[in-house]
């Protein structure tokens, strides 16, 4: 006889999800999962438990179009609100006539004296939520009725209230609001504002992986909501998107505060040990070993599992049961997301992977941080089509000129390697737009939808104009596109003349490197530059040739920084792997290793006569100087936070500059004696990098605020500001007479600015990516540019009375 194989029912493959099964059956339920592949589907797809699953839920239900609170509720009859008057009548008596009960509903709320229940919306492993109105306000709120197996004792019940209350206390426009922690008998439940909107979990489900600006401005937006609730002592636990909700204005709000711990209470109100609190496929490593000690870095950790899934529609580690999720986020490699979505750059990748990082201490500290690293990404998020105006995406581009030129007529001038590339339009029915890197230019004729593509190559440009409907064309000879004979838009490119290219532009490529080149520097002489790459390799070439002369190996990890002394015998390198190195740069050897440092050397500067160094890092907040050739550390200078990204000595070796990559601080310092001299302070953001002018009398930095500043540093006020780069200022430099200074940026371009009156001089895209270094050289006639191409670029800048004049 044939006996049929008994698979766990849903309810408890539910509850073993959820991590709430009792330790017997857990045993039993676990070794079918391991060897039942169709219980380890049905496990991996069992619900969550947050408002919105179980709204999603009841949707699932009855046919309702849409995940929002407000219109579910309007597919049913909603009852008269109740009176004043009605709310002073004596609840009915148990057999007396009253409305027909709600399904699911405990008796004792159905006589609750200031909530009137209108129906059920879900249920779920914590128990029932509720749509309700107040009696006597007459709001509308969501009652989230928990299960009694969490409220079973006294000290769980004390509990539960203590966390709701303090959750109530959250007052944040990115946290859905829970008034009260409400009881009606041995009945209790959390009171939480009515909200319109979709989780992003259904976003997802709906739409597959979101655009990159749109995934990460949603999860800014729930960092901030966080950061106010790690503020006062709030730690979610449950973060995922279920948990997240995007409401009709944009707006993205954190639900379910104060929820996650009941999970994990006992009867005698002690939390398990080997109970699970959260979800395991957003859980950090160290909440599911002792979820009494994880801290709000674990909630880092479920924001950028989160991120993860939205960008990709894929949790970062699938696992058909809980604890092979729980073991993989443990000891399995992050997996690439930039493998399953391409469209994230690899400064976002990063961001994701330090969120993601196993050590708690690696992440990033705190939920604001990750909303300061991610605002670059969610910046560059297009706005809303208005008809008559014209989208400019992320300046990244050196636009020359965008202005009108009469009535209805727009101009834009786009400076490429190929000349001039000129777009005129009359019609509001265009929209044009320019993507990062001025790589890729649409042209969109917004009655149809359709669009002309032009890729920006080396020396041509390719125009396509796909699936047009009838009576759009495109003349590729006169690079017109019209409709109905009428003239939407023109592209025409204007050749550079030769005296142009003879003032400004690309003069060499230098390749060789197999990864991003995010350090250069010139040589005293300006006849050889060296280069840091994250290949981890160090490279010195002769700038007249664009020939590799020396390569210099040892680093284990990227090189962050470079620099060449004074005599051109030595090369200074700073990389990731926690060394600086000191090579010869005849034989390519290396000289000497400084090591002591507590993680990154972020940076490395040579003293004047390179007897010394500078070197910082990121971890310790110490700035350090360094006798060379022995290798010995000479002081530290402290003071700073955690991380220190950037130094400088000034011209005389007497004082040095560094800026806090933790705190928007620029110190300037004595040598000798290793005292801070003087704080600069007026950056809102961390200090990418800092330069002392030629004199030595002023000092310039460029920060994640998008602002260069120049300071005086006998006094340390601010003299100037200069703004206009569109995300964070990765490298900057004074020219020798110190009249100008030059800044490179993550929105793919570099500029040329007047120290003395703080205008932009000029704007080019050098073509490296996001840049990341720029160097001026001993002539102020040329400029080194590195960033996230493998090949960095040697560039002629304007002289002082061409940039001035330019349009």
């Amino acid at each position: 006889m044939v006996v049929a194989e008994q698979h766990p029912s849903s309810a408890d493959l539910e509850a073993f999800a959820l991590g709430t099964l009792d330790n017997p059956s857990l045993a039993a339920v676990e070794v079918h999962v391991a060897g039942c592949p169709n219980c380890q589907e049905r496990a991996a797809g069992a619900s969550g438990d947050s408002l919105i699953e179980l709204l999603r839920r009841v949707h699932t239900r009855t046919p309702c179009p849409t995940d929002t609170v407000a219109e579910a509720a309007a597919q049913a009859p909603t009852p008269a609100p109740v009176t004043g008057k009605e709310v002073t009548l004596p609840f009915p008596s148990a057999d007396s006539a009253g409305p027909e009960p709600i399904a699911g509903m405990p008796a004792e709320l159905a006589r609750h004296e200031r909530y009137r229940v209108v129906r059920l919306l879900g249920e779920g492993g914590m128990g029932s939520v509720f749509e309700a109105e107040h009696r006597v306000m007459q709001r509308l709120v969501a009652l989230k009725v928990i299960h009694r197996t969490f409220t079973a004792n006294p000290a769980a019940v004390e509990r539960f209230r203590r966390e709701v209350r303090a959750a109530a206390r959250l007052a944040h426009p990115n946290i859905v609001t829970a008034y009260d922690a409400e009881n009606a008998g041995e009945t209790h439940f959390l009171v939480m504002e009515y909200i319109e909107g979709v989780s992003l979990a259904r976003l997802v489900k709906e739409r597959g992986p979101l655009p990159v600006a749109e995934a990460c401005e949603y999860v800014r937006q729930a960092a901030l909501g966080l950061q106010h609730a790690h503020e006062r002592g709030m730690v979610h636990r449950d973060v995922k998107p279920e948990n997240l909700i995007r409401c009709a204005d944009g707006t993205v709000k954190v639900l379910d505060f104060g929820l996650a711990a009941l999970t994990a209470e006992r009867g005698d109100g002690l939390t398990e040990a080997n109970v699970v609190m959260g979800t395991p496929d957003y859980m950090a490593p160290e909440q599911a070993e002792d979820p009494r000690t994880a801290d709000g870095r674990a909630d880092v950790y479920s924001l950028g599992c989160t991120l993860y899934y939205l960008l990709t529609a894929r949790v970062p580690y699938p696992a058909p049961t809980p604890l092979l999720k729980i073991l993989a986020h443990r000891e399995q490699p992050l997996p690439s997301v930039r493998q399953a979505c391409p469209e994230v750059p690899p400064e976002l990748a990063a961001v994701v992977a330090r969120m993601l990082a196993k050590k708690p201490e690696n992440r990033y500290q705190t939920p604001g941080e990750v909303a300061a690293a991610l605002e670059p990404f969610a910046r560059l998020r297009q706005e809303k089509k208005r008809r008559g105006r014209w989208l400019l995406i992320a300046a990244a581009v050196a636009l020359l000129l965008a202005a009108t030129v009469g009535a209805g007529v727009v101009v834009y001038r786009i400076q490429t390697d190929n000349g001039e590339l000129v777009i005129t339009t009359e019609s509001d029915d265009v929209e044009v737009v320019i993507k990062q890197g001025g790589k890729v230019v649409r042209i969109i004729d917004t009655k149809t939808d359709k669009e002309i593509k032009l890729v920006l190559r080396s020396g041509t440009y390719e125009l396509e104009l796909t699936g047009a409907p009838e009576g759009l064309k495109l003349n590729i000879h006169k690079a017109t596109l019209t409709r109905g004979g009428i003239k939407l838009a023109k592209i025409e490119r204007v050749a550079k003349s030769p005296v142009a290219a003879e003032k400004v532009g690309e003069i060499r490529r230098f390749e060789g490197h197999t990864d991003a080149v995010p350090a250069v520097a010139f040589s005293a002489d300006g006849r050889r530059a060296v280069s840091g790459s994250n290949d981890a390799t160090v490279r010195l070439w002769d700038l007249a040739t664009g020939k590799e002369l020396r390569r210099f190996e040892g680093h284990t990890d990227p090189v962050t920084s470079v620099a060449l002394s004074a005599d051109g015998r030595r090369a200074l390198s700073a990389s990731k792997d926690g060394t600086a190195r000191l090579w010869d740069t005849e034989s390519g050897k290396e000289v000497c290793r400084l090591q002591g440092h507590t993680g990154w050397v972020w940076c490395a500067a040579f003293a004047p006569d390179a007897r010394c160094a500078l070197t910082c890092c990121l971890g310790d907040g110490a700035v350090r100087l360094w006798d060379l050739p022995t290798g010995k550390e000479l002081r530290r200078f402290e003071g700073h936070g955690e991380d220190v990204k950037t130094v400088a000595f000034s011209p005389d070796g007497r004082r040095a500059l560094s800026g806090g990559g933790s705190e928007p601080t620029v110190r300037l310092w004595d040598v000798d004696t290793g005292k801070e001299l003087r704080r600069l302070e007026g950056h809102t953001e961390a200090v990418r990098s800092v330069a002392f002018s030629p004199d030595g009398r002023r000092a310039l930095s460029g920060g994640y605020d998008r602002t260069l500043r120049l300071w005086d540093l006998e006094t340390g006020k601010e003299l100037r500001r200069f703004e206009g780069h569109t995300s964070w200022v990765h490298g900057v430099a004074f020219t020798p007479d110190g009249r100008r200074v030059l800044s490179g940026n993550w929105d793919g371009t570099v500029r040329l600015w007047d120290a003395e009156t703080g205008q932009e001089l000029y704007c080019f895209n050098p073509g490296v990516g996001n840049v990341e270094a720029v160097a001026v050289s001993p002539d102020g006639r040329r400029a080194l540019i590195g960033g996230w191409d493998r090949a960095f670029r040697l560039w002629r800048l304007p002289d002082l009375a061409t940039a001035k004049d330019r349009p």
